[in-house]
């Protein structure tokens, strides 16, 4: 476009798609958003005088409101599939209407505060998959990553101590709290679990190098019960007197093993044979085609082009020769997420993993506006408190043209993400509107562009 001098961009939902069309239109109706927030009213509904309807959440802060409970609209969800509230967090469940309150309870999307708020004074809130990148940008030191469900954490028994610590491996996650007691003379041990099901898992304790001083214990305890106080009828108590007699060194190093339940172990069947499926240049999972070398080495096609053609084992080439016994096979493994790390516990057959995984929330996203990478609901976190005077929080931006210069701000609107580049110059303009976040989620929405009249903001061109 020559010489523009203003430029507007709106993201905006597109038309609903007739398709289980009661529950479609229904949602789509803006009878079921809240007026001042602009979410939906999946809890209750309020009618307010003057105002329309408001979720229970904004109603409750406005104190001299006159409202009815809209009944009719409560009615007609009750036949409707809802979106859960923390939708625009991640959740993709439908729900029914009376099933809401017991789903909201354990949703993994909903607020959440950091677990080691009360030791560290950390004031982070978001969800829980968006916890582990959290702790290791945040509480480095004070995580662990477990190799197995196992864990190594160094004690001092010589002095009066507490430690505490987030253990995490796959998509399990634990706080520990170990204390030293040098007065009642005991070591004991309480591990939390974090999120809502704890049933099942069980703790190992034992001294490295020392056997004997070993003992098992169930886990009981969520996050939500941990307190910085250390509670001994809680714990699992160790003769502190005992182990100082037999390891007779200040620090010890203690290694916890937690059992996962038999009916938590998601793919446990499949992971002695996934071991057959590691690339030994990437150590991702291999996937159709597969190639190998002159020795039967196998390698992903990524890694057969990075290395020139040749086994990063044995130097021999990497010929066009396929492994089709092991692929063959892989249609009969069920894989993991390859984010799963980051907390995903998506578990599909080779035919759906990676269109999952080309979806998946829980993937690493660049900043738009500068080389920092983190999980999709860190991002948003990330452009607040880094970025915030390129942020708008709007579905319209207006800017002017006039200078020769690049620029990229950053818009919040319909609970996503939008990048916006501009290239204006002399004779000409360019704009691209970039969505940041899963790619399924960019044919939601479309955008406009218009150029309007200074002297006379009526006049636009669209």
């Amino acid at each position: 476009t020559k010489n523009p001098e203003n430029l507007s961009i709106a993201p905006s939902f597109p038309r609903a798609v007739p398709t289980e069309e009661l529950n479609s239109k229904n949602l789509s109706s803006p009878v079921f958003i809240c007026i001042r927030c602009s979410n939906f009213e999946s809890d209750s509904f309020k009618l307010v005088a003057g105002i329309g309807n408001v979720c229970d959440i904004c109603n409750s802060s406005y104190d001299r409101d006159i409202f009815i409970n809209n009944e009719v609209v409560g009615t007609m969800c009750q036949s409707l599939s809802l979106p859960c509230q923390n939708a625009t967090r991640g959740c993709k469940e439908k729900i029914n209407y009376l099933d809401i309150p017991k789903h909201s309870s354990v949703c993994m999307y909903r607020n959440y505060l950091c677990p080691l708020n009360l030791v560290e004074g950390c004031i982070w809130n978001s969800n829980l998959p968006s916890l582990l990148n959290h702790c290791l940008s945040t509480h480095s030191n004070s995580t662990i990553h477990g190799y197995d469900n196992c864990y190594k954490l160094d004690i001092n028994i010589s002095i009066t101590n507490d430690i505490i610590k987030l253990l995490y491996s796959g998509s399990n996650k634990f706080i520990i709290h170990v204390k030293c007691d040098m007065e009642t003379l005991k070591l004991g041990f309480i591990i939390y679990y974090i999120g809502d099901d704890r049933e099942g898992f069980s703790a190992i304790v034992e001294l490295e190098g020392h056997v004997a001083i070993r003992g098992r214990f169930k886990i009981n305890l969520s996050d939500k019960e941990f307190t910085k106080d250390f509670n001994t009828d809680r714990a699992f108590n160790i003769d502190l007197a005992l182990v100082q007699q037999i390891v007779q060194i200040p620090v010890v190093t203690t290694l916890i093993s937690i059992e996962i339940p038999e009916d938590k172990k998601q793919g446990k069947l499949n992971e002695k044979l996934l071991k057959f499926f590691k690339c030994p240049g990437c150590t991702n999972f291999l996937k159709p085609p597969i190639y190998q070398c002159l020795h039967g080495h196998s390698f992903c096609k990524r890694c057969k082009k990075k290395h020139s053609k040749l086994c990063v084992v044995c130097k021999l080439d990497i010929e066009n020769t396929r492994n089709y016994i092991l692929e063959e096979l892989s249609t009969l493994v069920h894989f993991p997420c390859c984010y799963r790390n980051h907390g995903c516990q998506t578990i599909l057959p080779i035919s759906e993993i990676d269109k999952h995984e080309s979806e998946c929330s829980l993937q690493l996203y660049e900043c738009p506006l500068c080389n920092w990478k983190g999980i999709y609901f860190a991002v948003m976190y990330h452009l607040q408190t880094s970025h915030k005077d390129d942020i708008i929080i709007s579905n319209f931006h207006k800017v002017c043209c006039s200078k020769d210069e690049t620029n990229a701000v950053c818009l919040f609107a319909h609970g996503h993400m939008f990048c916006i580049n501009y290239y204006p110059d002399n004779i000409s303009f360019s704009c691209a509107v970039q969505l940041v976040g899963p790619k399924g989620y960019a044919k939601m929405f479309k955008y406009e562009i218009g150029l309007i009249d200074q002297r006379n903001e009526n006049r636009k061109l669209t």
